[in-house]
């Protein structure tokens, strides 16, 4: 007879609550673990894909996470919400990321973000882009790459996936007013970053008229 608490099938797995799939994760139930990546790999990916475009760096980060979030999972409290806490642990992947990255010259040539190809992930949109469209994400990606790994994720989750502070703070475990402090000096050093590259524009574009 089979074991009340044993699922054979990925609908009985649907079925289940978070809590329900981590207490058979827990208990040895590696399909219920499997679920939990099918049901939230594209929420990863998304929360991953602006730390890196490049397709094979993110499945290493979503993979990544999977795996950091599969060996703290008894360390998960049902009080609070299963997604933030993945969540919290996808960032932190991504932070360790850009801070590899950061200690590698190798790492900091220009990534081919604009290539559409049959490799990108599903979550992309696949609308064609204008060359503005291209140029202002080569732009963005380049000013990124200039900051530090702290100060880049920052900036990618308050403005580029649109994350309030108090989020960020959820997110990363961090108090309020640190995120604000380190909000403001990432702000700064980006905007800094971006006038010297409007006045080198400025400076070597050819003459109009």
């Amino acid at each position: 007879m089979q074991d009340s608490m044993s699922l054979s099938s990925r609908e009985n797995y649907c079925d289940c609550a978070d809590s329900e799939l981590i207490q058979l994760t827990l208990n040895g139930d590696i399909a219920a673990f499997d679920e939990i990546v099918r049901k939230y790999q594209q929420t990863l990916a998304g929360c991953l894909y602006r730390f890196s475009a490049n397709h094979g760096d993110l499945e290493d980060m979503v993979q990544d996470a999977f795996v950091r979030a599969y060996q703290k999972l008894h360390l998960w409290k049902p009080s609070g919400e299963f997604i933030h806490w993945l969540k919290r642990i996808a960032y932190n992947t991504g932070y360790d990321y850009l801070r590899k990255r950061s200690r590698n010259p190798l790492s900091q040539t220009k990534e081919p973000i604009n290539e559409m190809d049959d490799t990108q992930p599903d979550y992309k949109d696949e609308r064609v882009e204008t060359d503005q469209e291209i140029s202002d994400k080569d732009l963005v990606s380049w000013l990124l790459k200039q900051l530090s790994a702290e100060e880049a994720m920052i900036i990618t989750m308050q403005y580029i996936e649109q994350m309030s502070l108090q989020d960020i703070a959820d997110s990363l475990g961090w108090g309020l007013s640190k995120v604000k402090v380190k909000a403001f000096r990432s702000r700064n050093k980006l905007k800094t970053l971006f006038e010297k590259h409007e006045r080198f524009e400025l400076q070597y574009s050819p003459s109009l008229g």
